[in-house]
């Protein structure tokens, strides 16, 4: 498991060294959502709330980029005996974008999730292989709306994925 969170610290690290020399060949970008997380044990209730989510990464050629996203927000207290508080989700995560239109994008991403969270004061931490699918959609030049859902952890005890709304600006 050790393995595996250093893992996912190391893939992050390198997206985001990655994007820091990619800004000569092609373009960086950066955006916030609204991220809209979901809590699936395998025993007992589902907890589900909304918090935000900032998105870093480069593009290494026009269908491959490489994305960080970190995430926090929200918790679930409502109606259940526990309290579900995700205090950070950490992700390194491989893009590969099939353009439908000069305007609009399908994109897949794999890679590495961490994920920090408090149940009721206990705090506990997960990594796993993250992978899900989402499009772009240009508004203006450089600016682009998305839509993603993303299965961020898949663990024996619980699943973690998150449908996220929100805006990304090129430079």
């Amino acid at each position: 498991m050790r393995t595996v969170q250093q893992s996912c610290k190391v893939l992050a690290l390198g997206t985001l060294m990655v994007a820091g020399t990619a800004q000569a060949q092609q373009p960086l970008y950066v955006g916030v959502d609204l991220h809209n997380w979901f809590f699936n044990p395998d025993r007992g209730s589902a907890a589900s709330d909304v918090g935000v989510r900032a998105k870093f990464g480069a593009r290494l050629t026009p269908q491959i980029a490489v994305e960080a996203h970190l995430a926090t927000g929200g918790s679930d207290r409502t109606g259940r005996d526990d309290e579900i508080d995700p205090g950070y989700l950490l992700s390194g995560l491989v893009r590969g974008d099939v353009p439908l239109s000069r305007y609009s994008t399908l994109y897949g991403v794999v890679g590495f999730s961490e994920l920090r969270f408090d149940v009721n004061d206990s705090s506990e931490k997960e990594s796993s292989i993250s992978f899900g699918l989402g499009g772009d959609f240009q508004v203006a030049n450089n600016t682009y709306l998305n839509i993603d859902y993303i299965r961020y952890i898949s663990d024996s005890d619980f699943d973690y994925d998150a449908l996220n709304f929100g805006a990304r600006w090129e430079f």
